[in-house]
């Protein structure tokens, strides 16, 4: 019997509140699903996302068998599997719910392979998620997000070739695509990063009175080729301050590039936008002053 509609929509809106971080909001939407839908695979699914929100990790790998049992050919509940495992440390479970994942996929779906391969990458099986992420760019040529996991998926394998390519047309087809209402110039993105180094402490300042912020809107082709990351948000170029010559001899080529199009693509507003460039900034700033990402992590910058 299908679950009814006014069920469905219920359980979108649990997710709503979920992504939210409104745990106790969710909870109360279940109230319909439960009564109306018990048995439905969606019910399941929800009370499974609802216990992992609350941290009841056994709850949610039950109520995700059960979702599996009351219908092993829906592919959602096979990846929740195995992010369930891997979070565990079983990395064989985790990888047959990867396999159980792919087996249930309709081969025309490219939203499901490009879930799996991001999830076989994320599990460090590149050859799995390069396989997968063929199979999405086949039916869906023209999304970026493809694109830049199949170059990832590439660059784990050594193939250093087929992974530039599809590092240029993710960079192409996302400097083509939309921005959004929240989009910046470049001059306002200069005028807020300047205003993010007047707000650093003096000492901090007066170091990088010679470098010069520039702003792009990605990273060049000549860079993509270098390898570097496409969607990357800033990018440090010269010499860090620690390992500058006392003489000071040391040519002055440094500057700092903050990546417009890329940070606004990560954000969902006007407020987010500016605290993302500040944070770029100040890890831009940080491989100025000789600090290593495991130095960016721990002050939260990585």
């Amino acid at each position: 019997m299908a679950t009814p509609s006014r069920v469905l929509d219920r359980i979108d809106e649990v997710f709503d509140a979920l992504e939210r971080g409104d745990l106790a909001g969710a909870e109360a939407l279940m109230a319909l699903p439960r009564r109306k839908g018990a048995a439905s695979r969606e019910r399941l699914w929800a009370e499974a996302h609802l216990a992992m929100a609350g941290q009841d990790l056994d709850a949610a790998r039950d109520w995700i068998a059960q979702t599996i049992a009351a219908d092993p050919s829906w592919w959602q509940p096979h990846v929740d599997a195995a992010l369930l495992h891997w979070e565990a440390g079983d990395a064989d479970g985790a990888y047959a719910a990867l396999v159980a994942t792919r087996d249930a996929l309709d081969p025309r779906d490219p939203e499901g392979w490009l879930e799996l391969g991001e999830l076989a990458l994320d599990f460090e099986r590149p050859r799995e998620a390069a396989d997968a992420l063929a199979h999405a760019v086949e039916h869906d040529p023209e999304d970026p997000d493809v694109w830049y996991a199949l170059g990832a998926a590439l660059h784990a394998l050594g193939e250093r070739d087929a992974a530039t390519d599809a590092w240029l047309r993710t960079r192409a087809l996302d400097l083509a695509g939309p921005r959004p209402p929240w989009k910046l110039t470049h001059a306002e993105l200069e005028a807020l990063a300047e205003r993010t180094l007047r707000e650093l402490p003096a000492e901090v300042r007066d170091g990088l009175v010679n470098v010069p912020i520039l702003v792009e809107d990605a990273p060049s082709e000549a860079h993509v080729r270098e390898g570097i990351d496409p969607r990357l948000l800033g990018l440090f170029t010269g010499t860090p301050l620690p390992e500058k010559g006392e003489s000071g001899s040391t040519p002055n080529v440094d500057n700092a590039t903050l990546y417009l199009r890329n940070i606004e693509a990560m954000c969902d507003d006007r407020e987010q936008l500016e605290e993302q460039i500040w944070i770029t900034l100040l890890h831009e700033t940080a491989h100025f002053y000789g600090l290593e990402d495991e130095d960016l992590e721990a002050l939260g910058l990585g």
